[in-house]
């Protein structure tokens, strides 16, 4: 696995830094999924977040194990993708993140695949890249994804006792793992503006002050459009908690985060984090 994926020397390009090729390979054969569908995970409802960059701005699409009963022209409309006709090796492909995925598929408990590997060290399928472009916490995208279920499957019920009895799912809690925290950097600005001055001397300052700048502001949106902790973080905890719903939060693997996930099942204060 590794030889395929982490290519050396002339088999690999400049830039992506790894191999597609490789990991298409891993995702299709090693998995021996071959051609399953993403509708033969039974035992939980699996998310995939994809972003869709062949348009500005990008979209997030979501492969789903499941789809609600209802309408083509409705399921089209809310971009509910068929799962019979969703290939799990090209979900994969698409996320690039293949050792959580196989970890969390062997153990059973997938909920949510997220990751932010293309199209910097893979790149996109189809131009389709990962999901992490958009919503590299992807917590709000799943309590979304949750609540739309639940309308459309009431919304759709062909009589009055499916209306009764679909569609009234409830969130226990929402467990969030981080990778880690980025630390805040203090930048000098994002101002790009050129003074018009007389003195060559000011203005060649006020040039190299811009050119710093532009890299500031990149710098900013680069990191503001893959954020994963911060303010993703308390939006997700506020609408939790404003739906009753215990948030927990990592933003690593510690021991106080596995004893707080291990007592989840216990006495949970529904306002605390």
């Amino acid at each position: 696995m590794r030889e395929r994926v982490f290519a050396r020397g002339q088999d690999r390009g400049v830039w992506p830094k790894y191999s597609a090729a490789g990991m298409e390979y891993i995702a299709r054969h090693v998995t021996t999924w071959e051609d399953s569908k993403m509708s033969v995970i039974k035992r939980q409802r699996t998310v995939v977040t994809v972003a869709d960059t062949r348009m500005v701005p990008p979209q997030l699409l979501l492969f789903r194990s499941y789809r609600p009963e209802m309408p083509e022209e409705a399921a089209e409309h809310y971009k509910f993708f068929d799962p019979s006709k969703v290939e799990l090796w090209k979900a994969l492909r698409c996320t690039t993140w293949v050792d959580v995925f196989l970890l969390f598929w062997l153990f059973g408990f997938v909920e949510l695949i997220e990751s932010r590997a293309a199209p910097f060290f893979f790149e996109s399928f189809n131009g389709l890249s990962d999901g992490g472009l958009i919503a590299n916490n992807p917590t709000l995208a799943l309590i979304s994804d949750f609540l739309l279920t639940n309308k459309l499957e009431k919304s759709f019920a062909r009589t009055e006792e499916d209306r009764a009895r679909k569609g009234n799912w409830k969130i226990g809690c929402v467990i969030s793992l981080g990778t880690g925290v980025f630390p805040t950097e203090k930048i000098d600005g994002i101002d790009l503006s050129l003074p018009h001055v007389k003195n060559p001397l000011t203005f060649a300052k006020s040039f190299y002050k811009a050119i710093t700048n532009t890299r500031n502001l990149l710098h900013v949106l680069v990191k503001e459009c893959t954020a994963s902790n911060g303010q993703p973080v308390k939006y997700a905890r506020e609408w939790c908690h404003s739906i009753n719903t215990p948030y927990f939060r990592s933003e690593g693997e510690t021991n106080t985060t596995r004893r707080r996930i291990s007592g989840v099942k216990n006495n949970i204060s529904k306002g605390d984090d």
